[in-house]
């Protein structure tokens, strides 16, 4: 293998890495109870979109030559001091809700296998963002070598979940389901399939390399698809869609639905392990998408303020990546899938609005020439916006 081909790998499964670990957690759990195939339209379909607005956002990108430059950048050229605001508060807003989210998760998951923080997610929470938290500041060529070691993890615990739970798959199980509650689900959808934020950075990992960057995108988006449809099919096929210990009185349910999910596929499956490699699988995937969470705001932060220009930027970008999630999770204990439905809306009009507008401009505005346009001119523009108009609208009335 190449050096290029190496570099692709790497960026395609930080891509899917990403993306898989909000919604491979959190996607049953909100979309269950509106049945099969209300569940698997609505995975396709913002599935198609989401895709949409990342190459949408791969066009933006390459109208700024500097392949280091980030969102805020990329604004900053693009349109101005207003959208450039813009950017910073959603940007921000988003990767700290999402950091709690993972946060809120990991020390769910933590805190209810290991015996030493039984009764303590705070305290679990906390290790595990110091230790993940603190390697995502590593050299990119680093993190791209222990993330594919926590994507093997994840592979084998979910080839084992599946070889655990298919026998035990009822087929009265996919019956039954109010397909209008996958509309509440919309926002959590979209964050499953967000991978935009970290794209900047593959860009610079990839040395600019546009044909690559593409292929990484292409294959790193459809590997999350993948697992959610195989792990949508089983968890639907395990557990009953309505009564006690039902997909429907997760979602009726005000406690935590990461730890109740584990808990009532315990309760009705007694495999032996099956539990521990639910949470083994959960933790993986927590981790992988921290870490893509984490590279995102490090990159952006320094690009935002121009840190790399002190002797101690790290340190800055550690600090201001780390402490307000932290606080938030202490001020704001929520639900693992609560800071995700907030997130949803975020990612809707940072990556479905803007990248819209600033396509937009360069284009027909500025007259600037980019080595990628994604096809279609000024009417998909316009259809995409409309899109973006009927996801944001039907996610805002139903959060």
């Amino acid at each position: 293998m190449t050096k290029t081909e190496s570099k692709t790998l790497g960026a395609v499964l930080l891509i899917a890495g990403t993306a898989i670990g909000a919604g491979m957690l959190s996607i049953p759990i909100a979309t269950g109870a509106s049945g099969l195939i209300a569940s698997i339209t609505l995975l396709f379909a913002i599935f198609t979109y989401m895709l949409i607005t990342l190459f949408l956002f791969l066009e933006a990108m390459y109208y700024c030559p500097n392949p280091t430059t980030n969102l805020i950048g990329l604004c900053r050229k693009l349109s101005g001091p207003l959208s450039e605001s813009f950017a910073w508060l959603a940007f921000l807003s988003l990767l700290y809700v999402a950091a709690a989210a993972y946060m809120i998760g990991s020390g769910s998951i933590l805190a209810s296998s290991i015996p030493q923080l039984q009764g303590q997610p705070l305290l679990a929470s906390l290790l595990f963002s110091l230790f993940f938290g603190g390697i995502a500041f590593f050299k990119m060529e680093w993190l791209d070598r222990l993330n594919r070691l926590l994507i093997i993890g994840l592979v084998m615990a979910f080839l084992f979940l599946i070889t655990s739970s298919v026998p035990h798959i009822k087929a009265s199980n996919f019956s039954g389901g109010q397909p209008w509650l996958a509309l509440s689900a919309i926002p959590v959808v979209v964050t499953s399939f967000t991978s935009h934020i970290i794209l900047p950075s593959m860009r610079h990992y990839l040395d600019n390399n546009l044909q690559q960057l593409k292929k990484a995108i292409l294959i790193g988006c459809g590997i999350p698809l993948f697992f959610y449809l195989t792990w949508e099919i089983i968890i639907l096929g395990l557990l009953p869609y309505a009564g006690e210990y039902s997909l429907l009185s997760i979602l009726q349910s005000q406690e935590e639905g990461l730890s109740l999910l584990i808990e009532y596929l315990n309760y009705h499956y007694q495999v032996n392990h099956f539990s521990e490699l639910v949470a083994l699988f959960s933790f993986f995937a927590i981790a992988t998408s921290f870490w893509g969470v984490m590279i995102s705001l490090k990159d952006f932060i320094e690009d935002g303020l121009e840190l790399t220009q002190y002797q101690y930027h790290n340190l800055f970008a550690i600090t201001l990546a780390f402490l307000p999630p932290l606080f938030m999770v202490l001020l704001f204990p929520s639900d693992f899938t609560t800071f995700l439905h907030y997130a949803g809306i975020i990612i809707l009009l940072l990556y479905g609005v803007l990248p819209i507008y600033l396509v937009y401009r360069a284009r027909y505005t500025l007259k600037l020439q980019s080595p990628y346009q994604f096809p279609g001119g000024k009417p998909s523009l316009v259809l995409i916006s409309l899109l973006t108009i009927l996801v944001f609208l039907s996610t805002w009335l139903n959060i």
